[in-house]
């Protein structure tokens, strides 16, 4: 997926808003799309809305989880509040993959920072019982485990391979259903979640990048493209989500504490 500055420009004047307007699931979505795009060189512009949404966030308790984007701005008040928050969040209460994909990630890149490790089989125990009967439900959670692999320490290898394991099952209970046209066929926001965990796949070694990569993106090229026509904030917000990982590059395992994970200094 080739990069477009105009694409970015439209995605940048929209995203914000989505924190506050968009529901929870949109809010979050959002933040990981702008926290993506931040990390790219000259994305300044982007790590100012991703500081802007760890402000918001603070007034905001009940509008978005926001873990992800505190810890994710850079800003030592904002990691504190993270660190708290991801402290005082009650496991048993994510039962459904809204909850998981809304939390998960957060608390499994708060253990990263925090260097404690110490509730990373808990939250992969917690994701591996967290029933998916739709099609949108198994993309979510394909979301979360990739998000999870790729914000822990990858050192912990049996629980790395857990988060995989839990994507390759969703993957393959989502397209085992369906023939090789599954995308024309699924809704448009479980199209953009489950692209969205392949590319990542791909980038992280889950999945094979020939085999793969191609098929989503073609699945979800024109549903991008028309994203800021659309009223639904979820697509919008998945659309940027989508397009943040797919400019990502692919040839090589391009993950690590400064994007989120370990392995980069």
């Amino acid at each position: 997926m080739k990069r477009n500055r105009q694409m970015e420009s439209s995605l940048l004047l929209g995203l914000p808003d989505l924190a506050q307007e968009g529901g929870a699931l949109a809010g979050e979505t959002a933040s990981r799309a702008v926290a993506a795009l931040a990390h790219f060189p000259g994305g300044n512009s982007w790590q100012k809305v991703l500081t802007d949404f760890a402000a918001q966030e603070k007034s905001a308790e009940n509008t978005w989880p926001g873990i992800a984007a505190l810890m994710l701005s850079g800003e030592k008040e904002a990691g504190r509040r993270a660190e708290e928050k991801a402290a005082n969040t009650d496991l048993k209460g994510i039962r459904t993959p809204q909850d998981a994909y809304l939390y998960i990630p957060g608390l499994v890149l708060a253990e990263t920072k925090t260097g404690t490790r110490g509730r990373y089989s808990d939250l992969l125990n917690t994701l591996a019982a967290v029933p998916a009967a739709r099609e949108e439900d198994l993309s979510l959670l394909m979301a979360c485990a990739t998000e999870s692999m790729e914000w822990m320490d990858q050192a912990v290898y049996e629980v790395y391979r857990g988060f995989q394991d839990i994507f390759r099952k969703c993957l393959d209970r989502l397209t085992g259903q369906r023939d090789g046209d599954a995308h024309k066929r699924q809704g448009d926001i479980c199209v953009l979640f489950s692209s969205y965990a392949i590319l990542k796949a791909c980038r992280l070694g889950a999945v094979l990048t020939d085999v793969y990569a191609e098929p989503a993106e073609k699945a979800c090229a024109k549903i991008i493209r028309h994203a800021d026509e659309s009223a639904d904030a979820l697509l919008y917000a998945a659309a940027a989500l989508v397009y943040a990982e797919g400019i990502r590059n692919r040839d090589y395992r391009d993950y690590g504490r400064k994007n989120g994970g370990v392995l980069w200094s």
